[in-house]
């Protein structure tokens, strides 16, 4: 009741050594929480690593390429571009990293700091490319280095009936997504890295295909109403 505090603030007090007070009707009981203390908290490391495991984070500045140099490094059969880096906190899930950027240059912005739950993955290096979707054959294709997304869509059999080839995108072995764009009016494919996934979705069926002669046809009653309203002018 008089306010006095017993114990340094923050730390525990000693078994045993510690006064005993009698609390009295309307005391209040401070408990100090004790400075930088907090759960542990780890990430999990698999795959083609020296040193797979569950990792303590040591700090809260650790990053990417710290967790893997504990790790001792990758394995010479190691596909860096493969990585999978999954976040669970926030249902956050797969993040695209550049784990060869990171590799070379711990400031890359893709060397992200740690989180608890983290877990990545480092996989053996795949020769394939996966196409699925709307495909005739949905397979793995062997890659080949410089060819774009439509060179494998060709090699599934070719576009399905329903499939929408110009909405294609490719998912990237380390996660990032790249689809189809126009660069300074040049169409712009992406070209898959080896164990990559192509996607050829369905054509909404709500889109009515492009009619040429009723566009023309349009065209054409647009450019007879101007010629008309130009000879009226002239008169």
């Amino acid at each position: 009741p008089d306010g006095r505090y017993f114990g340094p603030p923050g730390l525990p007090a000693p078994v045993g050594s510690a006064p005993e007070i009698a609390l009295k009707p309307y005391d209040n009981v401070l408990i100090f929480r004790q400075p930088n203390w907090e759960l542990q908290r780890t990430v999990i490391l698999t795959g083609e690593v020296r040193l797979p495991g569950r990792y303590s984070l040591l700090r809260k500045s650790e990053k990417l390429s710290d967790i893997i140099q504990r790790a001792g490094g990758l394995t010479p059969e190691a596909y860096a571009d493969g990585i999978t880096f999954y976040r669970s906190r926030g249902s956050v899930g797969r993040i695209g990293v550049d784990l060869p950027a990171v590799l070379d240059n711990a400031r890359s912005r893709d060397n992200l700091l740690l989180q608890d739950g983290d877990s990545v993955s480092i996989p053996r290096f795949s020769a394939v490319v996966n196409v699925t979707g709307a495909v005739n054959s949905p397979i793995a294709v062997t890659y080949v280095p410089g060819r774009t997304i439509d060179y494998y869509i060709r090699a599934a059999g070719g576009s399905a009936r329903n499939g929408a080839t110009k909405y294609a995108y490719v998912t990237q072995p380390n996660g990032k997504v790249e689809a189809g764009q126009t660069r300074f009016l040049i169409p712009y494919r992406p070209k898959p890295r080896p164990g990559s996934t192509i996607f050829v979705p369905e054509k909404d069926p709500n889109d009515k295909p492009f009619d040429l002669l009723s566009t023309a046809g349009s065209i054409a009653q647009v450019l007879a109403s101007f010629l008309a309203i130009s000879i009226a002018l002239r008169r």
